[in-house]
């Protein structure tokens, strides 16, 4: 289950994005898997997939974190780092091709050449925002990545 809901800041309305390595989306938040994630993952990793409201996730450890966190000297790691799911592949970012009501549309706006208008997004409380000046770089990557992994069709 989400613990809190994401704030969700135009990519235009920031300078930049890189991790951290802090964690803190690991702990507070729910990692959603796509359709084809949850078989692989369970198949591959034993039962760590929870399903809720028609979603499955990866299961939590008992103090809430994500079962795959790791701390290495107080700082987060991934244990399965290459073979993570398409949302932590994609966090803090959230694309659609609709913007989210009640945000400024213009602002959220990416033109891709072969996909079109796109609306990007990033967790705002992520510590990693405005921790750079790279935001069309990162920007383009994450979009490059969501049109790979087709996360538009892969998600309920």
């Amino acid at each position: 289950m989400v613990r809190r809901a994401l704030r969700y800041v135009p990519w235009r309305s920031v300078r930049g994005w890189s991790c951290t390595r802090c964690g803190r989306c690991c702990r507070e938040y729910a990692v959603p898997l796509a359709r084809g994630e949850v078989v692989r993952y369970a198949f591959t990793y034993g039962p760590v997939v929870v399903s809720r409201g028609g979603r499955s996730y990866l299961l939590r450890k008992p103090d809430g974190s994500c079962i795959f966190l790791v701390d290495r000297g107080g700082y987060a790691e991934c244990g399965i780092y290459y073979d993570r799911p398409i949302a932590c592949r994609l966090y803090p970012f959230y694309i659609t091709r609709e913007p989210i009501p009640g945000t400024r549309a213009k602002l959220a706006s990416y033109e891709h050449p072969s996909a079109g208008r796109l609306y990007v997004y990033l967790d705002g409380d992520c510590p990693g925002v405005n921790r750079a000046d790279n935001i069309k770089l990162v920007a383009r990557k994450a979009v490059d990545a969501w049109l790979r992994y087709r996360v538009y069709e892969v998600f309920d």
